[in-house]
């Protein structure tokens, strides 16, 4: 068993493409932490990778070039943006045709 740390931005996606070689590794790595596919991952998130490598040429390609997958956006990128937040009280909800 090997135990990762997230990093900010990264999701469970990433996490299963770097550490088994393929998306299907989503499904085990999920179970194995007790994680829902669309969870938002904390940063510095504990997960255990017990799951079968799929295809070990990406993993050591990751590995050797060291590359961490990470595909979102830092949370404060998007704290920053506006987006992921109601629109303000002065956006009407109206659609005129």
């Amino acid at each position: 068993m090997k135990i990762i740390r997230t990093q900010d931005g990264q999701n469970i996606f990433d996490i299963a493409l770097q550490e088994t070689g393929t998306m299907e590794g989503v499904f085990d790595v999920c179970s194995q932490n007790n994680i829902g596919i669309g969870e938002v991952l904390e940063t510095q998130k504990r997960l255990e990778i017990n799951a079968t490598i799929n295809r070990a040429d990406i993993v050591r390609y990751l590995q050797n070039e060291n590359i961490t997958l990470n595909t979102g956006q830092p949370q404060e990128a998007i704290a920053n943006t506006g987006f992921g937040f109601a629109f303000s009280e002065g956006f009407g909800n109206a659609f005129n045709a």
